[in-house]
């Protein structure tokens, strides 16, 4: 095996090792990013960021909702026992594992407020 050979192997590797400990934060990423998830509800969700665990646990797993202005956060954050029911609903139909929904926890933050942060990097650390 050359050089060129184990890069590659090496760089396959490290990719189903990322998928494996990324697992839940994606699937709930993709769960909860679905279009019109959401709309039954009268909201609209521009984006939705997932803090991992970084061990690969599905549990306390955090999720930021982000609206499009100060306005539907706020009605959002007013309609987060729904949202919130309506999440782990979601989370539950699909191969999520029941035992770490509970643990499942939310936040509320729009875009103005990313933008006056700095940007995402410097509002989700």
């Amino acid at each position: 095996m050359n050089k060129r050979e184990r890069k590659r192997q090496r760089q396959e590797e490290d990719l189903r090792k990322a998928e494996e400990d990324f697992k839940w934060p994606l699937l709930a990423s993709k769960t909860l990013r679905a279009p019109g998830a959401f709309d039954d509800l009268g909201i609209s969700i521009a984006g939705v960021k997932i803090i991992p665990n970084f061990n690969g646990s599905p549990e306390r797993l955090f999720c930021w909702f982000i609206l499009g202005t100060a306005r539907e956060k706020r009605v959002a954050e007013t309609m987060a026992g729904e949202i919130e029911a309506k999440a782990r609903r979601l989370l539950a139909q699909t191969e999520f594992p029941a035992a770490a929904i509970p643990s499942f926890s939310f936040g509320y933050a729009c875009q103005p407020d990313i933008d006056a942060a700095g940007g995402p990097f410097n509002f989700f650390r």
